[in-house]
């Protein structure tokens, strides 16, 4: 039932500390029981369920009804209304996340959000949430209860249950919503005889009953009318001594009880070998003493006892989440909505009877005529009811013939349904509009729209109670990850296009990149619902999107990324790929400006070339004797050139006719 080390007992002989813990419990549940915040509660809300169903007459009633033979109509008002509530919040309800409080944290994040999505799916928590909510509206309260099926010691399972409001008990003492001020708490469980032999063999279901008839100022753990047997699971706050200390282990600050604190110190101060051979060692260590609260545990039935021990639990509190309608504050007890709409609902059930009473033993209108007045009053009776049926009167008769009224009902009776229906919408906030009917045929949207903001305004209390208990129970659903999902978990979260698979715990190699433990320490983030924060977020990236676009170039890309909600590892892609377009954009850059540059450079040289040509222009054109020279100087050049050229066919002649001349030589 409980993933604790357990003791157990399952027998009477009982030591003196067990029956002390045995009537301190048995009394504390006496008094609970009789307390207005759990007798009055129990009969308002068993009254409740049974007007949800439709059973909305008491046996007196019935009675009267019977005995003048009218049938106990019943118009149900009450079952769409809820029905309507509980669909608003499934239909509006927004998943509880984590959310930084500093921007370093939005990986640790991520990698929470995924985690948690998953085990509140695996856990059943999000079903279990909505149930809980159903029966928080029917009849103010219900329960959901956190445990750990250790079936596999290796790979524990987190699970939830859903406690209806009749099987558990909290101190009438207790006001705190989140029962942070109450000292105990009560879970029943009723099991047949051969179900509870199995689960503790040495439980007598004969004794019990002995005991349950010899007594009857105790709790009842027999019902003698379904033939069960109550087993009944207590929780409770014990202040006792502990010790805190920063563990030589783990370098963590942590607590013990006395005797587990003087085992550990004893071991440190003579040494503990770890896996890797080292030996931690600390002659000095010690803690320091304190006095706090320990969450005990102790399941029992009549006069057994059959498990107890310390939560095992790092959860600070008790292993449940209560969810809560509206509080009577006078006598501490919740209530739903129902509550409010019972008489408005018994109101239009009796006038609505009335008028159809009335309107079947009302007498109808009369014929009244003199004696053959009437030419053939046979087809009259006949044929009256016919919608093409003329009646024929004698000649001179028409004034002795005549018809009575028939009685009228006092409109008294649809004005009281009138304003019941009316007032059971106004105290449910279930108006027209949100039924779907409707009501006015030429009203602009947005004020239909503003007519069901203000409407559903009325169940703040209730839904705003929703919201607590589904973020306490996030908070609490991750505290149970951490502890227990201590074995190598690959869970495919969401997180790069929905396919990165992340490993949790992942003990193998720490320093790796792909590391992540989500055991370490307290994260920096809060719990809310994301439709809040998102919103927020939201509306601070359009505000930076249009000051982006009133004044360019003021407000860097990347700012708005962060703003826009999309997940750590989307915005991680989006400043990479922004980081490689600027990058390339620099790169385009500074290729455009070093062509810029030999271009600036060739235009230098040309125009140094131009000015060359210019000035030689210059002087041919302006002085002829130079000119004359520079002619001269060309053609001396030219028959030069040619000098050399006639000299060299010369003398490739005279090779060409001597060869022999010289081969003899």
């Amino acid at each position: 039932m409980n993933y604790t080390e357990t003791t157990s007992i399952g027998s009477t002989e009982l030591s003196d500390e067990d029956f002390a813990l045995l009537n301190k419990v048995n009394t504390w549940l006496k008094q609970t029981e009789g307390a207005d915040s759990e007798s009055v509660w129990l009969t308002e809300a068993e009254e409740d369920y049974a007007y949800y169903a439709g059973d909305q007459d008491s046996n007196e009633t019935l009675e009267a009804l019977a005995l003048a033979k009218r049938p106990a109509l019943v118009y149900n008002q009450i079952k769409p209304k809820v029905d309507v509530v509980v669909g608003l919040a499934g239909q509006n309800r927004q998943l509880p996340s984590a959310f930084p409080v500093e921007k370093n944290d939005e990986a640790l994040v991520e990698l929470a959000n995924g985690t948690i999505k998953f085990f509140r799916r695996e856990s059943s928590l999000a079903d279990n949430e909505m149930t809980c909510f159903e029966h928080t509206v029917k009849s103010g309260r219900s329960l959901l209860h956190f445990y750990v099926n250790d079936d596999n010691p290796y790979e524990p399972e987190i699970k939830t249950r859903f406690v209806h409001g009749r099987n558990f008990k909290i101190d009438p003492r207790s006001i705190n919503y989140d029962l942070s001020d109450a000292r105990f708490l009560f879970i029943d469980f009723w099991y047949d005889k051969e179900e509870i032999k199995i689960k503790y063999p040495d439980f007598d279901p004969d004794k019990v009953t002995q005991l349950q008839n010899s007594d009857g100022s105790s709790p009842m753990f027999y019902n003698a009318v379904e033939d069960t047997y109550r087993v009944t699971e207590c929780w409770y706050k014990s202040t006792e001594e502990l010790y805190w200390f920063t563990s030589p282990i783990t370098g963590k600050v942590e607590k013990l009880m006395k005797g587990e604190f003087e085992k550990f110190r004893d071991a440190v101060r003579a040494g503990i070998t770890m896996p890797n051979g080292q030996v931690v060692v600390d002659q000095q260590f010690d803690g320091v003493k304190r006095y706090g609260t320990v969450y005990r545990f102790v399941i029992f039935s009549n006069c057994y006892i059959f498990e107890k021990g310390i939560s095992k639990h790092r959860w600070e509190g008790f292993p449940d989440v209560l969810f809560g309608g509206y509080k009577h504050d006078k006598e501490n007890r919740w209530f739903g909505l129902i509550s409010m709409m019972k008489d408005p609902q018994t109101g239009i059930n009796t006038m609505r009877r009335q008028m159809q009473h009335l309107l079947q033993t009302s007498p109808k209108g009369i014929l009244i005529h003199e004696v053959g007045a009437i030419i053939d009053i046979e087809e009259y009776e006949k044929r009256s009811a016919e919608p093409n049926y003329h009646m024929e009167v004698s000649s001179g008769a028409l004034e002795k013939v005549r018809f009575t009224d028939q009685p009228s009902i006092s409109p008294v009776y649809g004005q009281l349904m009138d304003t019941d229906g009316q007032f059971m919408k106004d105290v449910s906030g279930v108006q027209n509009d949100t039924l779907g009917i409707q009501t006015y045929s030429r009203e602009p949207g947005i004020t239909t729209q503003l007519r069901q903001g203000q409407n559903i305004a009325i169940l703040f209390i209730l839904l705003d109670n929703f919201k607590k208990s589904r973020l306490l129970a996030t908070k609490m659903l991750f505290s149970f990850i951490q502890q227990y999902i201590s074995s190598e978990r690959v869970i495919r979260i969401e997180g790069q296009n929905g396919q990165q698979l992340m490993q949790i715990n992942s003990q193998n190699n720490p320093s790796s990149p792909e590391f992540n433990d989500v055991t370490v320490g307290k994260y920096d983030f809060f719990v809310e619902e994301g439709i809040e924060t998102v919103n927020s977020r939201n509306s601070i990236a359009q505000m930076l999107i249009d000051m982006g676009h009133n004044n360019p170039g003021s407000i860097p890309p990347d700012l708005i990324v962060e703003y826009s909600g999309a997940p750590f590892s989307v915005v991680q892609k989006i400043k990479q790929f922004s980081a490689q377009q600027q990058q390339s954009a620099q790169q385009a850059e500074q290729q455009k400006a070093a062509i810029e540059q030999q271009f600036e450079m060739a235009k230098l040289e040309n125009q140094k070339y131009i000015a060359v040509i210019n000035n030689l222009t210059k002087l041919l054109t302006s002085d002829k004797k130079i000119e004359a020279d520079v002619i001269k100087l060309m053609l001396s050049s030219i028959n030069e050139k040619e000098n050399l050229a006639v000299q060299h066919e010369h003398e490739q002649q005279l090779a060409q006719q001597n060869p022999n001349t010289e081969g003899g030589m």
